[in-house]
């Protein structure tokens, strides 16, 4: 098993091996070849090594293409050129509701505090916001109108302030305030804390607070996905997933098989998704090797090429 050449801070460049002039087409081109080379299922002898590699190459392969495809939170400036250990927001994002136990929906409505009263037949654009995964393990959350929720300097609010004001002024906890932990749990729940290392609260009043040191009920945030109509917003920038049965176990591809397997216990050396846009809220499931999810006549999971009479078969 060989790795690129390493260094103490590698480029994403460095990472595929390519030169910082690369087209989209060579990223693309050197992703695929080296996702299959470093892939678990392909180094069953290093396993460790190879799920470490397979990371940081689909990593950079992410960053690099959602530098070149200038997403909404940012025109890409720089991104491309980031080294690893350095704090910056990624473009990769997805849309969801965010619940309360009151079955309250957060909402971006009234001024700058951040509130949860709305209800599931008054939903509208102003309930959606967007999940942005950042590279230290936390996530960056950010209204309709582009505002980011952040922490508040004086407490435990949380308030929504404009993107700019946001990252350029990160608080003086190791944490900025911009960055939210978010454990997601089984049955659409998800555990969410802020830079103070306390937990979100909803409230009955509507409120949301960062200041329980322990989740249990009031903690509990329910969310789903929230496309568009035209789902646009997974066309320019894919959303990488695992795939978890209830057996919690994750699934697995092998490149010369076309069934998958369910026995992957950890998401580190199961198979990735990219979460494809058909139609409105239409996906599909692309493996590593570019082959689709797709489910056969006998209604088994099988991996198959979208050019191939196996394919045309297996759909």
């Amino acid at each position: 098993l060989r790795a690129p050449r390493s260094r103490k801070r590698r480029s994403y460049y460095e990472t595929l091996n390519l030169p910082e002039d690369a087209s989209e087409a060579q990223i693309r081109s050197a992703y695929k070849e080296m996702a299959r080379m470093f892939h678990p299922d392909r180094n069953r002898d290093d396993i460790e090594a190879a799920a470490t590699m397979f990371r940081e190459v689909t990593e950079a392969y992410e960053r690099l293409i959602g530098a070149k495809s200038a997403g909404p939170l940012g025109d890409g400036e720089g991104l491309a050129h980031h080294t690893e250990g350095e704090v910056y927001t990624s473009t990769r994002g997805f849309p969801v509701y965010i619940k309360t136990i009151h079955r309250r929906y957060w909402t971006a409505r009234e001024g700058e505090e951040l509130r949860a009263f709305c209800k599931e037949r008054d939903l509208s654009p102003l309930e959606r916001f967007e999940i942005r995964w950042v590279n230290q393990g936390g996530f960056v959350i950010r209204a309709h109108d582009e505002r980011v929720v952040v922490l508040s300097r004086e407490g435990d609010r949380l308030i929504l302030v404009p993107q700019d004001e946001a990252f350029s002024d990160p608080g003086d906890e190791k944490i900025p305030r911009y960055m939210f932990k978010l454990l997601f749990l089984e049955d659409g729940k998800v555990v969410i804390s802020a830079a103070n290392h306390r937990f979100l609260c909803g409230e009955r009043g509507g409120r949301l607070r960062a200041n329980r040191d322990s989740a249990k009920a009031w903690e509990m945030f329910s969310w789903r996905l929230a496309p568009s109509e035209s789902g646009e917003e997974f066309s320019w920038d894919p959303l990488v997933v695992n795939l978890c049965a209830h057996t919690k176990n994750y699934i697995d591809v092998n490149p010369h098989e076309a069934a998958v397997t369910c026995k992957s216990s950890h998401p580190a050396t199961a198979e990735r998704f990219v979460l494809e846009a058909v139609y409105g809220q239409m996906f599909r499931l692309r493996g590593s090797d570019g082959r689709l999810l797709c489910v056969a006549f006998d209604g088994t999971l099988v991996m198959a090429d979208e050019d191939s009479e196996d394919f045309l078969r297996a759909v």
